[in-house]
């Protein structure tokens, strides 16, 4: 079966060295979103990458798969590749490769998992 369906790509430089995708829920509610490696992402464009919840998986030269799974099942989606291409270039602007450990906050991305400090 074949669904049309609109996500949205987001990278932040706070958190460097995550992509998250976000699918809209109907009726306003929040969105579902995956969260996975930019480097996942760069590496899956080109190459079979990931194993786990998130995988890529080049489809040809137009397309990019990327199969998600979790306890419910598994959905595989297909990705324009030069959106993906246009993305990434971007996230690097951003923050080039190899320094996203001068904007990485341990202590941030901990206190974002776990919740304020007691």
């Amino acid at each position: 079966m074949t669904v049309p369906f609109t996500a949205l790509l987001v990278y932040e430089a706070a958190d460097p060295y995550a992509v998250r995708m976000e699918f809209p829920a109907p009726g306003g509610k929040a969105p579902t979103t995956w969260i996975f490696a930019r480097s996942l992402l760069d590496e899956g464009i080109r190459v079979a990458s990931g194993e786990g919840d998130v995988e890529f998986l080049p489809c040809g030269p137009d397309y990019t798969g990327m199969e998600l799974h979790n306890t419910a099942g598994r959905a595989m989606i297909l990705l324009k590749t030069r959106g993906l291409r246009r993305f990434m270039a971007e996230t690097y602007q951003m923050v080039p490769a190899g320094h996203e450990h001068h904007l990485f906050d341990l202590d941030v991305q901990l206190t974002r998992i776990l919740g304020e400090p007691h």
